[in-house]
């Protein structure tokens, strides 16, 4: 889902901007003067440590001002773990604040991508007055700004996340812009490759052989991604396994019993029947006759003899009848 930058900010008079050559023109007189003469912010693994305490995203902050060559900043950047929003913007004349969402705690890239474009919308619309009079006109303003400010492979790595940053312009847009904006800089593929995700580059940015020289967040990145595949995977292996089995025994399972077992049913019931009442008779036997009679003990074992055949008997024809279900 595109997620765009919510603002509380004052008033802001706004320009006009008409056409895109006017955009990237307005974008290149601001920004050209800014932006590092390398043209392009290339992310380290410092920059995409792990962002878990609500003031880590500072350090992202300060690599990006620092590399904007901008010491005065009056933006203070931090990540609150109840917000939903991605983003928000708060301007006010004592400074100005911006706050992450939830989101960002679980991801880096995604959390660089919204520093990169929080900076942006603060250096254009607080900071320049560049404003298009309307809320989705200045957020694609902010996202073609990215790529114009040089931090266009921040928000190109947060095409993996689950939420990408950009507000009105397609991911698609946002690939050819950028690499528009490589062109007319004539910086070269092997310079930006190494730091972009390798489906990034592969379905938005048409390159090839991306697998070469990957940086190691990158190459981390792509080992994870494929280890959470194989789980989801195997479990979902798993589970198919355990509804084929179960579907196997119910339908395997006869709907009704046929003549036969009906018939080992009914035996079974009067073996049953017939143990119990020996077992009643011995138990009688023994408790009314005198069995110091050599002759009525000899009847008594005899009868529990008979039992025992009998029980054998019944416990044998069950397990059979089970079997066979």
């Amino acid at each position: 889902m595109a997620m765009n930058c919510i603002r509380r900010e004052g008033k802001t008079e706004h320009i006009n901007l008409f056409t895109h050559v006017d955009k990237v023109k307005k974008l290149e007189e601001y920004l050209h003067g800014k932006r590092h003469k390398t043209d392009l912010f290339l992310p380290d693994d410092a920059f995409y440590r792990a962002t878990v305490e609500p003031n880590d995203p500072e350090h992202m902050a300060d690599q990006i001002f620092g590399w904007l060559e901008i010491k005065h900043r009056s933006l203070t950047i931090s990540i609150d773990s109840n917000q939903d929003a991605l983003i928000l913007y708060e301007h006010t004349k004592s400074g100005s604040t911006v706050t992450l969402g939830w989101r960002c705690q679980e991801d880096s890239m995604l959390c660089g991508a919204a520093v990169a474009h929080a900076i942006i919308h603060h250096l254009l619309v607080a900071r320049a007055k560049i404003s298009l009079g309307n809320h989705e006109e200045d957020e694609a303003l902010t996202d073609l700004g990215t790529i114009h400010a040089g931090l266009g492979i921040l928000i190109l790595n947060s095409f993996t996340s689950k939420q990408h940053i950009l507000g009105s312009m397609g991911l698609p847009n946002y690939g050819s812009e950028f690499i528009d904006f490589c062109n007319q800089h004539r910086i070269v593929s092997g310079v930006w490759q190494p730091y972009i995700m390798p489906t990034i580059s592969e379905q938005y940015l048409s390159a090839k052989n991306v697998t070469s020289r990957l940086k190691p967040y990158i190459l981390n990145r792509v080992k994870n991604t494929y280890k959470r595949k194989r789980i989801l995977y195997a479990s979902a292996g798993f589970l198919a396994l355990l509804v084929g089995v179960f579907v196997f025994i119910v339908t395997s399972k006869p709907a009704s019993l046929s003549a036969e077992m009906v018939e080992k049913r009914d035996n079974i019931s009067v073996l049953k029947a017939q143990v119990e009442q020996c077992q009643e008779v011995v138990k009688r036997k023994e408790n009314t006759w005198d069995q110091s009679d050599i002759f009525i003990q000899r009847q008594i074992e005899a009868d529990k003899t008979r039992c025992t055949s009998l029980t054998n008997r019944y416990n044998f024809e069950v397990g059979q009848y089970n079997s066979a279900l």
